[in-house]
């Protein structure tokens, strides 16, 4: 995937998809952790209210 943020201001993205176990989390952490290292803002919103799951990859000691 090639997505050019640098020229884009006021991205909002969502992943989704109808069955669970697909890789909808690890694509959108994957998105938001390019996207950081961009030089960007990002804003990760877990919002699967049965089973959130961002939390789990995700390690609190490298957020600011």
């Amino acid at each position: 995937m090639d997505i050019e943020f640098s020229k884009i201001d006021g991205v909002k993205l969502g992943v989704t998809g109808g069955k669970g176990g697909t890789g909808k989390t690890i694509t959108a952490i994957n998105i938001a952790a390019y996207a950081a290292l961009e030089g960007k803002k990002v804003l990760l919103v877990d919002c699967d209210v049965d089973a959130p799951n961002i939390h789990i990859p995700v390690s609190y000691t490298h957020l600011r």
